[in-house]
């Protein structure tokens, strides 16, 4: 291309295209379909999963770990705040809830071990249910004890941990709380933002 060859480089481009394309396809068809973009990665790079040991860690300590680091002995409950109107019970209609079941995606199941496969496949059925409780919980200003326990996966954060600093802990809240999360921020806190009233303060809202 730089000695104003312009036929040839583009000859030679559309040959090394056409080589990466065969190439692909060929790597590309031995991949089962029946696993996940994260396995799929794995066989395609040849990396293999598995578990990461480290000496003087195991599940008993990270469990002491995030506890001491989680726990503040001085936190106090803050005193309930009625942010919706309790004469108002349908925020979320189930006819809403039912594609948000409808489409849910393969995801980490929570503490309550209630599969998104379960909660797909019972879309008609559960999708009522479910906004009742979504309902319930904005109507009362109070998010179930049971949503607001996570799992805690530890997650190395370098290619080879040394103590319990070296892993990220990732909570994995139950498949219905994130539901119900992902609904309250699309339906109430981003129209918020974009037509904010002059006397909406965000002062005591935090991450």
């Amino acid at each position: 291309m730089h000695q104003g060859k312009i036929e040839e480089a583009s000859a030679l481009s559309k040959r090394i295209a056409h080589d990466i394309t065969k190439l692909c396809k060929t790597r590309l068809s031995k991949l089962d379909g029946r696993v996940d973009a994260r396995a799929a990665v794995r066989q395609l790079t040849g990396r293999k999963q598995g578990t990461v040991e480290v000496s003087g860690v195991s599940a008993d300590s990270f469990n002491q770990h995030y506890a001491n680091i989680y726990t503040d002995p001085m936190y106090a409950y803050p005193s309930p705040k009625q942010s919706a109107n309790p004469a108002h019970t349908d925020f979320i209609s189930e006819w809403s809830v039912f594609p948000m079941l409808d489409k849910l995606l393969p995801t980490a199941t929570g503490t309550d071990e209630l599969p998104a496969w379960l909660l797909r496949l019972g879309a008609p059925v559960f999708c009522r249910p479910i906004a009742y409780l979504f309902n319930k919980s904005i109507s009362t200003s109070i998010v179930p004890t049971q949503w607001k326990s996570a799992q805690i996966h530890p997650i190395p954060k370098a290619a080879a941990p040394k103590s319990h600093t070296d892993f990220r802990p990732i909570s994995v809240t139950h498949v219905l709380s994130r539901l119900m999360k992902k609904r309250v921020v699309r339906q109430f806190l981003y129209p918020s933002f974009k037509n904010s009233p002059v006397n909406l303060s965000f002062a005591d809202q935090f991450a």
